[in-house]
């Protein structure tokens, strides 16, 4: 399987248990299952967006 393989799966599961993807979301987990930037890169955009929205370090 190659890592879009493994996005796409993931996206498709979380949506099945009911989880809405913004499109911000979206856009950074297509940037990721195509390579343009790294899971790490992905993970960072995630965890600086929580940080802003809920106003804590995670």
């Amino acid at each position: 399987m190659t890592i879009k393989d493994y996005v796409t799966s993931a996206m498709k599961s979380f949506e099945l248990e009911g989880f809405v993807y913004t499109t911000e979301e979206k856009e950074v987990l297509n940037k990721v299952a195509n390579e343009e930037i790294s899971i790490d890169e992905g993970k960072a955009i995630f965890m600086q967006e929580l940080t802003r929205k809920y106003g804590t370090k995670f």
